[in-house]
């Protein structure tokens, strides 16, 4: 018998831009830091369009409390030849930021539905 996977509803557009803006991880907040909020040192899952990279990481608060950030990135080549990063983004670049958030969202959602009906 082949599990039914439930359906995902895809926030608007400009949902995603408010999530991202509220749960980026590139740098802890002081407020984090004082909270005891640790980043771990790889991401749990990569998304890639193109340069465009949304990374989900897997965090513990002091208290033991795991949740999950995503952090946003631009890779381009420099002049020297050399991969750099950015969290800067061109207008060309939104469309693909924008599949990598949704990308993001819905791996951390049905992962949130999986967790909550898988058999204790």
């Amino acid at each position: 018998m082949q599990k039914e996977t439930p359906e995902l509803e895809v926030p608007a557009l400009g949902f995603l831009f408010i999530f991202f803006i509220f749960i980026r991880a590139d740098h802890l907040t002081n407020m984090e830091k004082s909270q005891g909020v640790e980043l771990m040192s790889a991401p749990v899952k990569k998304f890639a369009v193109g340069g465009i990279q949304a990374a989900v990481w897997q965090n513990e608060s002091k208290e033991g409390a795991q949740f999950n950030t995503i952090s946003l990135d631009r890779r381009y080549k420099a002049k020297d030849n050399e991969w750099k990063s950015s969290n800067s983004f061109k207008m060309n670049d939104l469309p693909k930021a924008i599949l990598a958030l949704q990308k993001a969202y819905e791996y951390l959602a049905l992962k949130s539905i999986e967790e909550t009906t898988a058999p204790q």
